[in-house]
Parts: structure tokens; C-alpha cells; sequence
């Protein structure tokens, strides 16, 4: 049985591999390969017959240049600078979301000093009721961005003295 489970198989070194250093790789590399291994000298190979083809061996295996760019990438991130430059991303990040609230609460406070400036302009003064409603409504962008493109001083105050009516305030 293993006669013709090996039938047409010889073994003589030539296809195996064994890993080893990119700096051997390359003196491997520039022998051509042409050589005969000791046991391959005779023409006829134990255990194949005259009229059958013997095993042909697969060439040596080169790593692809997809492998030699992941392991250069995986060796610069592994570097020390790597931690270095993971505080430094996630400082300039908390920087620009801090820069992003501050001007988000600068915006909102000029918007709210605006409306109560406009509030005042329309004849709401700053001890009325409708004054004081206008601060309650304010406190919503939507509110304050209503209140503002009403065109003129006297549809302002109707509009406070309508929400105070709503409120049940006057």
C-alpha cells in the first residue's frame, strides 16, 4: 500500500523551506538555484518507476510587498515615539473639542445679550413681566432666533405680551 500511496513521489530537499532573515533572504536570493542537491545526482530517484513523471518541488516563497509594508508599519508603531504621538493626537483633540464649547457658550451669550437688548429696544422694560418672560424664553435658541427676525419693535412686544396671556402671566 504505500508503494502506491508514494508512487511518483521523491523527496530530495529541494522543496523544503525554512524561514529565516530578510539580510539571508537576499544571499539566497542571488544564487540562482541551479544547483543539485547531493541526493538529486543520479538520474533516476528512489522510488519512482522508468515511465512515470517524477515530483516537480514548488519554487522558494518571497514575501509580497503588502507583507514587507504591514511589517515596517507594525515596527513604526511599535517604536517609542508611538505613545508620544497617541498623547499628543489626544491633546490637540480635547483642545479642539474645548475651543468648539467655549465658542458654543460665547455664541449662545451674545445671542441671549442681543435679545434682551432687543427686548428693551421693543418696550419691554426690564421690570415688566414681559421682560421677565422674555429671560423664560430665551433660554431656547429656537426662541431667540423667532424673536429676532421679527421685523419690527412693535410685533416684539406683542409677541412677549401674547406669551405672557399663554403663561397667564398679565
Amino acid at each position: 500500500m504505500l508503494i502506491e500511496l508514494f508512487q511518483g513521489v521523491a523527496v530530495d530537499g529541494s522543496s523544503a523551506y525554512v524561514p529565516i532573515d530578510e539580510d539571508e533572504e537576499e544571499d539566497v536570493v542571488a544564487n540562482d538555484g541551479n544547483e543539485e542537491s547531493p541526493m538529486s545526482t543520479t538520474s533516476r530517484k528512489r522510488g519512482s518507476s522508468c515511465g512515470e513523471q517524477s515530483a516537480s518541488s514548488p519554487g522558494k516563497k518571497h514575501k509580497s510587498p503588502m507583507v514587507k509594508l504591514m511589517t515596517g508599519l507594525i515596527n513604526t508603531m511599535t517604536s517609542e515615539n508611538t505613545s508620544d504621538m497617541i498623547t499628543e493626537y489626544a491633546n490637540k483633540r480635547q483642545e479642539a473639542k474645548d475651543k468648539a464649547k467655549e465658542k458654543k457658550a460665547n455664541n449662545t451669550k451674545e445671542s441671549i445679550t442681543h435679545c434682551q437688548l432687543l427686548a428693551v429696544q421693543c418696550g419691554a422694560e426690564e421690570t415688566s413681566v414681559e421682560y421677565f418672560m422674555a429671560t423664560q424664553l430665551f433660554a431656547d435658541e429656537a426662541n431667540r432666533v423667532i424673536f429676532q427676525n421679527i421685523s419690527s419693535d412693535q410685533a416684539r412686544l406683542t409677541w412677549l405680551k401674547r406669551w405672557c396671556m399663554m403663561k397667564k402671566l398679565s
